[in-house]
């Protein structure tokens, strides 16, 4: 599809995003309520992303087949 992380539909989609992020939270705020807005983790854009409250990772396959994150534990990495 796009090809590159560079691309300005990504880019697009990006600020759209921030955009419906933002108007969420406006919403909420004018209502006198507090929203959370979280995704998953991203990779690292050469533009700004969205502005988060949290998010959320999970172990890829490998690392569930290779039980990492059970080795980082007992060996105290995870500190």
């Amino acid at each position: 599809m796009a090809q590159s992380r560079e691309h300005k539909a990504i880019e697009k989609v990006f600020k759209a995003a921030g955009t419906i992020i933002s108007k969420i939270k406006g919403y909420a705020e004018s209502r006198g309520r507090k929203v959370w807005v979280g995704s998953q983790a991203q990779t690292d854009f050469p533009y700004p992303t969205p502005k988060l409250d949290f998010v959320t990772a999970s172990p890829s396959t490998t690392e569930i087949r290779g039980k990492e994150a059970q080795r980082r534990l007992v060996a105290g990495e995870d500190k």
